[in-house]
């Protein structure tokens, strides 16, 4: 019996573009936001016009017709409550190595909050949907938000909080079916809070290669502008121990595949100039476990590390700051990667962006910021709701064949505006074919439109999920199809009313999701800090087959003056450089520097400012270097 089986039989006997400053736009005043729900809400200026991001506004790829899916779509249950996450989105779709597709959603079982469960619904291969609407997976008072994930053996394995009794606080809890597909879970309370902690909330959890259950969790708060605590735990059986404190619900959670290590991510707080926090100031921090098991939690890696302001001279610095929302992958050569959402932020003038947003990449292995979305669009005279914004909550995906990545996220459309005059959100993909140094333009994979829609009609998707890994060319999304738009329609806002929403799996092929046209190249930092150099075209079209061994052809021609064209095989995915030296061993020139698929490849190398003489190729990856000698006549 594995580990993990062991535990639950214990527990059952437990930018400005070039300049790097963005320009204002829908500006407003910078306080606190609150998390969900709030007395207050945040007003937008509508008479202030983007500068340099209008000729980017509504950016789209690979459209389709009003109405037409692109793909296979299910109604697998439905839930009248709406909201399934506030900040990052937890995983709610797993897909397992056999092809059955898991989902979880919290199910609201009538208008209102109070009847409130967690179910659960499989999709067999070749056996369609087990239940007609789900399952509950525990028996609680009231449960929620939940996460899922999937043991080594395919298992789910579901996380999320409530309570037992009408009262009593809220605390997390793990679900674990113990007999697929029998849908009967077995629910184990997790490690009390440490003291001075009522309520434990919005957990995230994650499986290594030896089925140890990494969860983190935040605890809940009232007071607006209050700072609150993130924690983190292993197996169920370890106390909760403290990671940070945060004023965002950003925080997630990624184990690798093919190591022991373990990593999480989360919005850390900064201060201002004044010694003063608030929930817009964030960067975005990264804790890593090399073995699972220890960690340092007192020394955070800054991701985005955003340049401050200078009160002396109003220089406003970086004009960009992380939200409330990230994702983070370990891909399969064991690579980080995060995405997160920005807003504008202007310290010096004293606002942030109402609407407008970037969601942004990050890899490990070469620092470099990549732009995936651009939610930059003209001011309009609504908002999106409370802690919305026009492009957000990214999710990963990789396929492990070829080392492509994927991001989807929700794309709010400022032509479809709901009655209740909130704006309706769209379901988006994105693409990577170089470890994400350059994207595609989002695709659409819904195109639901409901203009002017009343409650009921509206169209609606939110809380968009995806499984972690492409299985036969085909990625899994799992949302919520919200029939009147706006955050929630509990708490004092009222956003929108309470409707019955279909619970939908869509299921998109990945040759829909065109790699082309590119995003614009954006940097992160006003100094251009991690700013990607400009890649070669090469062709990234993959052979019939796969080639056997790792090859650098000699370049043709050879002698050659001005340019040749270079050759090279790669049998696995793989970071891969293509340098020139001379004949001194110095480097004269970068021709390939990215993260690529297996596959023949082609580019051209342009000596046109070199001098005639000797000159060397030398082709590494990330266990071999082989090395050409070329000659240069002119």
């Amino acid at each position: 019996m594995n580990r993990l089986r062991l535990i639950i039989a214990v527990m059952f006997l437990l930018l400005t573009i070039t300049g790097g400053t963005y320009a204002k736009s829908d500006k407003v005043p910078i306080r606190n936001q609150p998390s969900f729900p709030s007395d207050q809400i945040l007003t937008q200026d509508p008479n202030t016009v983007p500068v340099r991001f209008q000729a980017q506004c509504n950016l789209t790829g690979g459209n389709r017709a009003t109405d037409q899916h692109i793909g296979e779509v299910d109604t697998v249950g439905t839930t009248w409550y709406d909201l399934q996450h506030i900040g990052t989105c937890g995983r709610m779709i797993c897909v397992d190595a056999l092809g059955n597709i898991h989902v979880c959603w919290t199910n609201g079982l009538e208008p209102g909050a109070a009847s409130r469960h967690v179910y659960y619904n499989l999709r067999q291969l070749g056996l369609g949907w087990t239940w007609e609407s789900g399952f509950p997976v525990e028996s609680l008072y009231r449960a929620g938000f939940c996460s899922m994930v999937l043991d080594t053996s395919g298992y789910p394995i579901i996380v999320l909080h409530g309570n037992r009794v009408e009262g009593d606080p809220l605390r997390i809890y793990l679900s674990i079916d113990r007999s697929p597909p029998s849908g009967v879970f077995a629910t184990l309370e997790l490690p009390p809070p440490p003291p001075g902690v009522e309520d434990m909330v919005w957990p995230k959890v994650a499986v290594d290669r030896q089925n140890r259950i990494h969860v983190i969790a935040h605890e809940d708060h009232v007071a607006v502008g209050d700072s609150f605590r993130i924690f983190y735990t292993r197996d169920g059986l370890d106390e909760w121990r403290e990671v940070d404190r945060t004023m965002t619900h950003a925080a997630d959670i990624s184990a690798s595949r093919n190591s022991n290590r373990v990593a999480l991510i989360f919005a850390n707080i900064r201060t201002t100039s004044t010694g003063e926090s608030n929930s817009y100031n964030n960067d975005i921090a990264l804790v890593t476990s090399e073995d699972g098991v220890t960690w340092d939690f007192e020394d955070p890696f800054n991701v985005t590390n955003f340049i401050c302001p200078d009160t002396l001279t109003q220089d406003p610095g970086d004009t960009l700051r992380a939200y409330t929302d990230g994702s983070i992958l370990f891909d399969c050569q064991d690579n980080i990667h995060v995405a997160f959402t920005t807003l504008y932020y202007n310290e010096i003038e004293g606002f942030a962006s109402g609407n407008n947003s970037l969601i942004w990449h990050w890899c490990g292995a070469t620092g470099y910021y990549s732009l995936v979305a651009d939610g930059w669009f003209e001011p309009v005279p609504y908002e999106c709701g409370i802690c919305q914004r026009f492009v957000q909550r990214p999710c990963f995906a990789e396929d492990e064949s070829t080392g492509y990545l994927f991001v989807t996220y929700q794309q709010f459309d400022t032509s479809d505006v709901a009655e209740n005059g909130y704006p309706q959100a769209e379901t988006y993909i994105s693409r990577s074919t170089n470890g994400g140094t350059h994207w595609s333009v989002g695709t659409n994979v819904t195109n639901t439109h409901a203009p002017s829609g009343a409650a009921g009609s509206c169209m609606h998707e939110r809380d968009i999920t995806c499984n972690q890994a492409v299985l036969n060319d085909t990625l899994c999304l799992f949302y919520i199809l919200d029939k009147d738009a706006g955050s929630a329609p509990f708490g004092p806002f009222g956003e929108g009313a309470w409707t019955q929403n279909p619970a939908i799996c869509q299921r998109v092929p990945i040759d829909e999701i065109p790699a082309t046209p590119l995003m614009p190249r954006y940097p992160l930092h006003v100094d251009s800090t991690g700013f990607p150099p400009e890649s070669p075209v090469i062709d990234l079209s993959r052979c019939d087959a796969i080639p056997e061994n790792f090859r650098l052809y000699q370049n043709y021609p050879n002698p050659f003056n001005a340019t040749t064209t270079i050759t090279f095989d790669l049998n696995r995915p793989d970071h891969v450089t293509l340098k020139i030296y001379n004949i001194l061993g110095r480097e004269v020139a970068t021709v390939v520097d990215a993260n690529l698929a297996p596959g023949t490849y082609q580019t051209r190398f342009d000596a046109e400012h070199l001098a005639s003489g000797v000159y060397f190729c030398a082709l590494r990856s990330s266990t071999r270097t082989i090395t050409r000698k070329m000659l240069l006549l002119k």
